[in-house]
């Protein structure tokens, strides 16, 4: 859980998010909500998606554009 005492998710840069979210799902994880993006002014586009490695840790999996 991403409140939890301790580490709460551990975040990457991909490439790819889409791509990325289904290495987790091929390695035993599970996305944990869509594959959202979101215009951020003057920073760009942030394309994101939450998950769980095949522990349950919490992974976020993002990129910029």
């Amino acid at each position: 859980m991403p409140n939890r005492t301790g580490l709460g998710h551990i975040a990457f840069e991909a490439d790819d998010v889409n791509i990325a979210g289904g290495s987790v799902v091929e390695a035993g994880g599970r996305l944990l909500g869509e594959v959202v993006t979101h215009e951020v002014p003057g920073r760009g586009t942030l394309t994101l998606v939450y998950g769980a490695d095949p522990e349950g840790n919490v992974i976020e999996l993002k990129s910029w554009t």
